[in-house]
């Protein structure tokens, strides 16, 4: 964050789509790795019992894995590869 906070106060970085793309190209490897970081962390926490709340507690990578030790059922659906096929040309 210094980093890039040093290139926009220095000029070199203008906020412009030609400047996030090449920050993106030059820098994703980074950025991936410190989000796998944090997504890791963020799963693996424990999400406190909060008082008159119905809102579920416990850890989130074991509540998603197996829900129905929390009393709740999988909403995984299942989809063909053809609709995945279809998002990858969307996004690409």
């Amino acid at each position: 964050m210094d980093l890039f906070d040093k290139l926009k106060s220095d000029g070199h970085f203008l906020d412009s789509f030609l400047d996030k793309a090449l920050i993106q190209f030059c820098f994703i490897h980074i950025i991936q790795k410190e989000l796998n970081e944090v997504a890791s962390a963020w799963n693996n926490h424990r999400i406190c019992p909060a008082h008159n709340s119905c809102s579920p507690h416990g850890c989130p990578s074991i509540m998603y894995t197996v829900p129905q030790v929390y009393g709740t059922r999988d909403y995984l659906h299942n989809i063909g590869q053809n609709r995945v096929e279809v998002c990858l040309e969307n996004c690409f």
